[in-house]
């Protein structure tokens, strides 16, 4: 019930094409995290799988993913505490408050952000879509 709760509000708040935003079941191309400030994330723990998805398809990178089986629990609690679930609610908040500022702002935050981003070629800025 949280991961899909998680997963709808990535969806809706930042536009994420991904079906799975919360699974930490992920492989990225060594150019791909590259090209990320790493240092700048501001997340950790199950927020910082939200936020390098987002960033990375912000910056025009495929995300490709393939189905894996997974068996709801049977018994016993989730080990998701109720800080990292305010965490990652933060988190989708923030992220989601970028997003809005740069689809209205746009040439605004090309000149200020561009210049410090290593984007993928043929991307005009990162937020395009």
């Amino acid at each position: 019930m949280i991961s899909k709760t998680a997963n709808f509000l990535a969806h809706t708040a930042l536009g994420l094409a991904a079906r799975d935003c919360t699974s930490g079941f992920r492989c990225y191309r060594r150019r791909v995290l590259e090209s990320l400030d790493l240092d700048r994330m501001f997340s950790n723990g199950y927020s910082f799988l939200v936020e390098i998805l987002f960033k990375c398809t912000r910056l025009g990178y495929s995300v490709a993913e393939v189905p894996i089986v997974f068996e709801n629990r049977s018994r016993g609690k989730s080990k998701i505490s109720s800080r990292e679930m305010f965490r990652a609610m933060w988190t989708i908040t923030r992220l989601s408050i970028d997003r809005a500022r740069y689809k209205l702002f746009p040439r605004a935050v090309r000149e200020i952000a561009a210049p410090r981003l290593r984007l993928h070629p043929g991307r005009e800025h990162p937020w395009s879509k």
